[in-house]
């Protein structure tokens, strides 16, 4: 049986043999020629190895003469941060180059070696590299991903990077982000040779197409004379074109009145504002509104005097009750029917005609029943105050 083992310093055993081997043959006293000369070899199957592999075995051992009893050898490298060996096989730890030893451990000044060189390993030159994108098209703000392969696959360099032919696109690292709309062309380049590259991938960026709209307002139950805002929301989100218009359900403007986004309550009734997307008006959504008239229950007319001189005029201010912020038309008549002492115009303007008193009724137009009265008492006499001699209110 022949038995391996390891050691690390081959120079000291080298000595210890040389050592060995006189001491045994001042013992001997020249009965050598009565023994059979020893001898032991072995081949390597190979001389050369790389860094990191274990290629090199050790065979065809051979030990002289056949009729030994104890066969047993043990192997080593000479420096053993160039080589290791695990039982026949040799393994390359750094560049360099050294002995495989092998001694008989029977009689230690019988040894052989043979040289091995450790060297790098060569590289692998890249051939080609090819590209491939998960589809041809993406929205504007969605990622792609990109899968590049350099070849061969065992190529020492396995770096690229990766080239779009215009602005349209992001790419951080693998991964291709839509920026804007239009064509581009993606191409992979090797980083060892950029002389080596890959079929383009063409890829078309498109604008992020709206699907529907949000409407929504402040309030969708309106009294008569209350107006609201309207808001539109685009989605998704990111949708390229956001342009909405607004128009009312109806076509009319009997129960709401709409100004830019403002929706007014007109009348009681219902009615809706439709809001649809300029360039596509198939994408369309509507709001339907509610509006309750509140009756009126009171008017009140005043006026900055009611004492007036001749020719001297006035305006009358009307409030109606409750204010809802409806605009009302008002009536006003005398309540003797005649014009004698003053006179009032349709917008409520009041002038002194001759002296003595006159009662202003005032009412609303459509509710008659509604209505209220002023006292006026026009004096006898010019305004003294005033150099004209009369102070003359002008209407426009």
């Amino acid at each position: 049986m022949i038995r391996k083992h390891f050691f690390k310093n081959g120079s000291l055993i080298l000595a210890t043999l040389a050592m060995l081997f006189s001491s045994i043959s001042c013992k001997n006293n020249g009965n050598n020629s009565a023994n059979e000369v020893k001898s032991l070899s072995f081949t390597l199957s190979t001389d050369t190895i790389y860094v990191g592999s274990s290629d090199c075995v050790i065979k065809d051992v051979v030990i002289e003469p056949d009729s030994l009893e104890n066969k047993e050898v043990t192997f080593y490298a000479e420096n053993p941060n160039v080589a290791s060996i695990a039982g026949y096989t040799i393994s390359g730890l750094m560049v360099g180059v050294t002995n495989i030893i092998g001694v008989l451990n029977d009689d230690l000044s019988i040894h052989y070696s043979l040289p091995i060189s450790v060297v790098e390993v060569p590289p692998v030159e890249v051939t080609g590299i090819e590209l491939s994108i998960e589809k041809n098209s993406i929205y504007v703000g969605e990622t792609l991903r990109a899968d590049v392969s350099v070849l061969p696959y065992d190529a020492t360099n396995q770096q690229y990077r990766l080239e779009a032919s215009n602005d349209n696109v992001s790419i951080v690292n693998n991964k291709i982000s839509g920026v804007k709309a239009g064509p581009v062309s993606i191409t992979a380049y090797s980083v060892a040779n950029s002389s080596i590259k890959s079929l383009s991938a063409n890829l078309v960026v498109k604008n992020v197409p709206a699907t529907d709209i949000e409407l929504s307002a402040g309030a969708t139950n309106l009294l008569v004379g209350e107006s609201t805002t309207i808001t539109a929301n685009v989605l998704p989100n990111n949708a390229f074109d956001k342009e909405v218009e607004f128009k009312i359900g109806s076509g009319k403007e009997d129960t709401i009145r709409l100004s830019g986004n403002t929706v007014t309550a007109v009348a009681s009734g219902t009615d809706s504002i439709v809001a649809y997307l300029k360039s596509n008006p198939s994408i369309i959504t509507e709001l339907f509104f509610v509006v309750t008239n509140v009756e009126p229950t009171g008017i009140d007319v005043s006026a900055s005097k009611t004492t007036l001189y001749l020719d001297e005029s006035i305006e009358l201010n009307c409030t109606v009750y409750p204010n809802n912020g409806f605009n009302y038309d008002v009536t006003f008549e005398t309540l003797s029917g005649n014009n004698n002492v003053i006179s009032i115009s349709n917008s409520g303007v009041v002038t002194a005609l001759s002296a003595g008193e006159e009662t202003i009724v005032a009412y609303l137009t459509q509710r008659p029943s509604i209505k209220t009265t002023l006292k006026i008492t026009v004096l006898n006499e010019t305004n003294p105050d005033d150099p004209f001699g009369d102070d003359i209110f002008t209407e426009e």
